[in-house]
């Protein structure tokens, strides 16, 4: 079956790239070989649950390393991804790239998707059609 692990760069004083590394070789050996890494690392003694979503800052560096490191792994990226259009930029070194916050606060984001990375016209209803299907389906 398989497995994909969710993980942050680090945790706590654990945040060296040597022990990311270590981390990815465990699960890897256990049968994992799809990453979602998030290039942010957890503060879980010190800070809340709000501010570790904005401290300490972004290593994407670490994430696009680890796909260098390891080839043959699918690694995908996350955290702070804000654009479409910084996806691509983020593409160029991981095999995916993963848009949380920035979907639950846009979600026509996604309606960007077809035509910047699959280069293909949307068959996606525009902002105004569904404004109009939504007025017409509550009368």
């Amino acid at each position: 079956m398989p497995i994909t692990v969710n993980s942050r760069i680090g945790v706590d004083d654990m945040d060296s790239y040597g022990e990311l590394v270590n981390f990815v070789v465990t699960v890897e050996s256990a049968g994992c070989d799809n990453f979602v890494i998030h290039a942010r690392k957890a503060w879980l003694k010190g800070l809340s649950h709000k501010e570790n979503r904005s401290v300490p800052k972004f290593n994407y560096d670490w994430v696009y390393q680890i796909k260098r490191d390891f080839l043959h792994l699918a690694i995908v990226i996350n955290g702070g991804i804000m654009y479409m259009e910084s996806s691509l930029q983020h593409l160029e070194h991981v095999d995916g790239v993963m848009l949380g916050k920035a979907v639950y606060h846009q979600p026509y984001l996604l309606s960007e998707v077809y035509g910047l990375i699959y280069q293909q016209k949307p068959s996606i209803l525009s902002r105004a059609q569904v404004v109009l299907a939504f007025s017409i389906s509550i009368h």
